[in-house]
C-alpha cells in the first residue's frame, strides 16, 4: 500500500521513515544548534468497518476495500498536514517566495534559490531543493526549469548562484563541530 500512497502524493516519497517506539514528543534542533522546538505528534483517525455475514472471499473483498480507502484518506491527511508544516516552517525561515499571481519563471527560479541554502555532495555538485507547487502549475513550473537549466543567461546566472552557494556550504561545514 506503500506504493499506491505514494503514487497518489509524491511528496511523501522523499520523506526517511523514523520508528518511535516511545513518547507522544519530539524535540527539532536547528541547524544553529542552539534553536529547539518541541512538538507533539499529530493523530489521524479513520473508521475501519467490515460487514458481517460475508462470504470468506467478501470479507477478504471488503477488507482489501478497507484497508486501500484507510491508505488514501491517511495519505491525504498526511499530505495536508505536512503540506501546512511545510509553509509555516518556509514562513518561519523566510524561505516562502511570493510570486504575487505570477507564473511560473525562469527569475522566480533564481530568487527561490537564492533564499534557500543548498547541500553539495561528496563530488561538490549540488543537491538542488525540491519545489513543492500546486499540480495547476506544475507543466508551467517545469518549462521555467527548463528556461533556467537550458542554456543563456539564466543558465548563466544559475551557474554563478552555484558557485557563490557553494562558497556558503564550504564556510559552513568548516564551522560544524564534530561531537564524539
Amino acid at each position: 500500500m506503500r506504493e499506491e500512497a505514494e503514487s497518489a502524493a509524491p511528496i511523501l516519497r522523499g520523506i526517511q521513515r523514523l520508528a518511535q517506539h516511545e513518547g507522544d514528543t519530539f524535540t527539532e534542533k536547528a541547524a544553529d544548534g542552539k534553536t529547539t522546538r518541541r512538538s507533539g505528534f499529530q493523530q489521524f483517525e479513520r473508521r475501519f468497518e467490515i460487514p458481517m455475514g460475508l462470504s470468506e472471499q467478501g470479507t477478504f473483498a471488503a477488507v482489501k476495500e478497507a484497508l486501500a480507502d484507510l491508505s488514501e484518506g491517511f495519505t491525504r491527511d498526511a499530505e495536508g498536514s505536512l503540506l501546512k508544516a511545510f509553509e509555516a516552517a518556509c514562513d518561519a525561515a523566510g524561505q516562502k517566495v511570493d510570486a504575487g499571481g505570477k507564473p511560473p519563471s525562469p527569475e522566480l527560479l533564481l530568487a527561490a534559490l537564492e533564499g534557500v541554502e543548498i547541500e553539495f555532495d561528496f563530488h561538490g555538485v549540488a543537491k538542488l531543493p525540491e519545489f513543492v507547487v500546486h499540480p495547476e502549475i506544475a507543466e508551467a513550473m517545469a518549462n521555467a526549469w527548463v528556461g533556467l537549466t537550458s542554456g543563456g543567461v539564466y543558465r548563466e546566472a544559475l551557474e554563478k548562484l552555484i558557485v557563490k552557494k557553494r562558497r556558503d556550504w564550504v564556510v559552513r561545514q568548516s564551522n560544524r563541530k564534530l561531537v564524539g
